[in-house]
């Protein structure tokens, strides 16, 4: 899914849905998602690790929101977000 976000600002995003690896259809609505857990790619450049720690938080069907802060979102161009369990 892409959003606009602006340089430099700090914005909570939905991702997901996580479903189950087994069935690829049972929402994981009980991951523990962490900052190790959340890559970040700025504009093509290398991947790194989120900037702040945090744990992820269940919203709905799957669906978490990540923080991202305002060092995440400090350089202009495509910022990709990769989340691994």
């Amino acid at each position: 899914m892409a959003v606009w976000l602006k340089q430099s600002t700090a914005v909570d995003i939905g991702i997901g849905p996580f479903l189950d690896s087994t069935d690829g259809n049972t929402v994981e609505g009980s991951l523990t998602l962490t900052q190790p857990d959340i890559r970040l790619k700025k504009n093509g450049g290398n991947w790194a690790q989120k900037s702040a720690a945090q744990t992820l938080s269940h919203e709905e069907n799957g669906w978490y929101e990540l923080s991202l802060s305002t060092t995440d979102t400090d350089t202009l161009g495509i910022l990709t977000v990769a989340v691994h369990e």
